[in-house]
């Protein structure tokens, strides 16, 4: 009786630890890092493929303890999802800064992007 008892116990241990890890796993926001462009008061991340991405805080807690400038290197938690806009957009929860930056660390395809399709003054 008493190891059928100890066997449920670790069964529904087991589960709930399972459950837990799922849950955590599905939950889970992706990341995203790449140099920050500033144009006026809009932040944009351009990542390995170049193209900027304009970054919509989700509540305004997200920039108020960061200050970003071009060329700094960033990391951005999202949504998941980049909205098919000229330029995209994503939604974020989090931006880091990893490394300070200047223009001169930004793709030039990126900036051409802004600058040229776009007509985005960079700051």
């Amino acid at each position: 009786m008493m190891k059928k008892k100890f066997a449920v116990f670790v069964s529904v241990v087991v589960l709930a630890v399972a459950v837990a890890a799922a849950t955590a796993i599905v939950n889970r926001k992706p990341t995203l890092t790449g140099r920050a462009i500033v144009s006026n008061s809009t932040i944009l991340i351009a990542d390995e493929s170049d193209m900027p991405v304009q970054l919509n805080p989700k509540t305004e807690k997200v920039f108020q303890d960061v200050t970003i400038h071009t060329g700094d290197l960033i990391r951005i938690t999202y949504d998941g999802y980049f909205l098919y806009s000229s330029p995209a957009q994503t939604v974020i929860d989090k931006i880091q800064v990893l490394e300070r930056g200047s223009i001169s660390d930004v793709p030039e395809k990126a900036i051409e992007a802004l600058k040229g399709n776009y007509k985005w003054p960079i700051d």
